[in-house]
């Protein structure tokens, strides 16, 4: 009597592994749609811990908001604006480790720390995260001497507070702990023979140019002008609002990128997180960054 063989043929063998094949390939999508929700998610509640901290600052601060411009007047002068926050986002021994030599201290912070509340995990430009900030300030409304009511006259849930932003962009990284100018040099670990050029994590500024030392033609951010009556804002660079999800090699540092697919995310004055579609119109984005600018935003908003 002759015995059967047990296993599988070449054919079975091949047929099972087309199967896998082809559900590793339903899956894919769906795991993957799975980890773009967790980070945005983990973002969205990022972008809610600093406006939430912003609006306990103000509360702390008789509705006054810190400044990002190192205005003698505001009450978180010389502090950096962020630096200012982060006892209101359980980094307390930071700001006291601070505290002692604030000119002196920037690039010990910088060089030595991570805030997680600061970066982004989806951001693709993150290897070293020290001092770095994957969320930039809107610098038309955190500039002078800043306050919750006065300063934003368009309606705190029509103004965007923050932005997502690539930490490194175009030869500039965005740190936290930058005041006064638009970049500072310092050198890291690792980077110890040149220096890394950090811009302050603000988008919107108008003035000094981002990285003008290591490029000349830089003409600085992309900022709102508000013009006409009734009164639109457009960008000072025809056409631009925000990146969608650029390549780090073409990340264009004047203005806000994001990484998901779903659009950026961006918190408004008033504490909350939403999602700014990539088809926005100029004047809807740009309306939005404005304050004070008197616009009525458009249906795309």
């Amino acid at each position: 009597m002759s015995m059967r063989r047990s296993g599988l043929t070449l054919i079975e063998l091949l047929v099972v592994i087309a199967i896998i094949g082809v559900l590793i390939a339903l899956l894919l999508p769906a795991v993957q749609r799975a980890r773009e929700a967790a980070l945005r998610i983990e973002s969205s509640n990022n972008l809610k811990q600093i406006t939430l901290a912003m609006h306990a600052y103000a509360d702390e601060h008789r509705g006054r908001l810190p400044s990002i411009d190192g205005n003698p007047r505001s009450p978180n002068f010389p502090e950096p604006a962020l630096v200012a926050l982060l006892p209101l986002i359980e980094q307390g021994n930071l700001l006291a480790a601070y505290k002692p030599n604030v000119f002196g201290a920037n690039a010990k912070l910088i060089n030595s720390h991570v805030v997680t509340t600061y970066v982004s995990p989806a951001d693709p430009t993150l290897g070293d995260r020290l001092g770095k900030c994957s969320y930039a300030l809107n610098a038309q409304a955190f500039c002078g001497s800043p306050a919750l009511s006065p300063s934003f006259q368009d309606g705190l849930s029509n103004t965007i507070a923050l932005a997502e932003h690539y930490a490194v962009c175009d030869n500039a990284s965005l740190g936290y702990p930058t005041v006064f100018l638009y970049w500072e040099q310092f050198y890291t670990p690792s980077s110890p023979a040149l220096p890394v050029a950090f811009h302050r994590a603000t988008f919107a500024d108008s003035g000094l140019a981002l990285i003008q030392k290591y490029n000349p033609d830089d003409s600085g951010d992309v900022y709102p002008i508000t013009a006409g009556v009734p009164p639109v804002s457009r960008a000072s660079v025809a056409g631009l609002t925000f990146q969608y999800r650029p390549a780090r090699n073409r990340c264009d540092a004047r203005v806000p990128q994001t990484p998901h697919t779903g659009g950026m995310l961006v918190a408004l004055a008033d504490g909350s997180v939403r999602s700014v579609s990539n088809q926005i119109s100029e004047a809807a984005f740009w309306g939005a960054v404005t304050p004070n600018g008197g616009e009525v935003l458009p249906s795309d908003w």
